[in-house]
């Protein structure tokens, strides 16, 4: 784990000389938590020695992103890391109202998805079938069939969008209700569809729209490091198991309690697998494949009809122990596939892209920079699973986001 070892040096000597205000930085924030979901798997690997952990994964990970640090070191020792006091640059009424308006044909979105699930089972859309959705939607999903599509699943894009806003209204303190009401409706659409996938996102775009929005206001500064934030933490990842658990049951339509413990087991290759099973497809691959970002940007290379993407994750699934398998490999299986070398490369100018936007935004409070940001974090908070950039309706939410701030911070001029 030499490079490991190098990683959590070099993210504690950037904390330890630049201080708080390197809290949000790309140059610490990301590697840290890299480093966590390096941690997190070896160290569950110690208390169940049914899984196994390989070396490989873990040292490929970790100068992936000591090579994304250099690039946002070179930046942020090129530049001072300077905060100013901001004060919201768009009209926060006009934000409220397209946020309502955002919210209304998200809800219709959801509304039109149980019907079409509802109308692929045949039975009636009631309360009392709501249960049955969950499996109906799961069983196409498994057998390859996308049921949500038309009007209902182009108004998915409010989904991310609305989370995004949201996170902006409630780090302003601007209509809490409003602010919130996307991540309950998201809740809602995950029961009813059993897409996990699409409400950590969310909740990804949610957490990273609010702090970083929350920590403008502070002149960039933001603690992360307190009882209360540890608190926060923990309470995150219990209601992220309990989240995972209801979901898997109403997937398979379980209603036996006792089946907890082997529900909970499955679901370790969510919460794990994802490095020992990267580790053992690294050293598998002969290297002799160039794809050119069709795994990376799976969903513009499907609409292009360049390349065809796959429902789910990777199709294939391996063995990571006695009683584990998993198709969960982590961003860097892609980043290799499309680029090869040229990946480490790739690593180095979004670090370095996504310094300059921090600095830029924190500075100057250009809106663009702050969507490149929430992008990129997002990105890498979701880099154990797949590429963000596979689902055409995020980065549709993301524009969509960016174009309701930009109107809010259109000022009209009279003559």
């Amino acid at each position: 784990m030499f490079f490991l070892t190098i990683l959590i040096f070099s993210t504690y000597l950037l904390k330890k000389t630049y201080g708080v205000p390197l809290n949000l930085h790309p140059s610490f924030f990301i590697p840290l938590f890299t480093i966590v979901i390096l941690a997190v798997p070896i160290i569950f690997s110690f208390l169940d020695r049914e899984m196994y952990i390989y070396n490989s994964g873990i040292e490929i990970i970790a100068f992936y992103m000591l090579v994304f640090q250099a690039g946002s070191v070179l930046v942020l020792h090129k530049s001072k890391l300077e905060f100013y006091e901001h004060t919201p640059n768009f009209s926060i009424e006009r934000l409220r109202i397209l946020q309502v308006i955002g919210i209304g044909l998200s809800s219709l979105g959801i509304y039109i998805t149980m019907h079409q699930i509802a109308d692929f089972g045949g039975i009636n859309l009631s309360v009392q079938n709501l249960s049955d959705l969950t499996v109906i939607n799961s069983k196409a999903r498994y057998s390859g069939i996308r049921i949500a599509s038309g009007l209902g699943f182009y108004l998915g894009i409010f989904d991310f969008a609305t989370v995004i806003v949201g996170g902006i209204l409630l780090a302003a303190r601007s209509g809490k209700v409003i602010a919130l009401t996307p991540i309950f409706l998201g809740l809602y659409k995950t029961y009813i569809t059993g897409a996990r996938a699409s409400i950590l996102i969310s909740l990804i775009f949610f957490f990273t729209s609010f702090v970083f929005y929350k920590a403008y206001l502070n002149k960039g500064r933001l603690p992360l490091f307190t009882y209360k934030s540890i608190r926060y933490a923990v309470l995150s990842v219990i209601l992220f198991v309990l989240l995972f658990l209801v979901v898997q049951m109403t997937r398979g339509g379980v209603t036996d309690f006792n089946r907890i413990p082997a529900i909970l087991k499955h679901l370790n290759n969510w919460f794990f697998a994802y490095l020992p099973g990267f580790s053992i497809w690294l050293d598998s691959y002969r290297f002799n494949e160039v794809h050119f970002g069709s795994f990376t940007f799976a969903g513009i290379f499907d609409q292009l009809n360049i390349a065809h993407r796959e429902q789910g994750l990777y199709r294939e699934f391996v063995f990571i122990g006695r009683s584990y398998r998993t198709n969960v490999f982590t961003i860097y299986r892609g980043l290799i596939l499309d680029f090869h070398v040229f990946s480490f490369l790739l690593m180095y100018l979004m670090g370095s892209v996504a310094t300059i936007s921090f600095h830029k935004f924190y500075q100057l409070g250009a809106w663009t920079n702050f969507f490149i940001i929430i992008t990129i974090y997002s990105f890498f908070l979701w880099q154990h699973t797949v590429s963000i950039f596979n689902y055409n309706t995020i980065l549709a939410g993301v524009l969509l986001a960016f174009f309701m701030v930009q109107l809010s911070s259109f000022k009209y001029v009279y003559k």
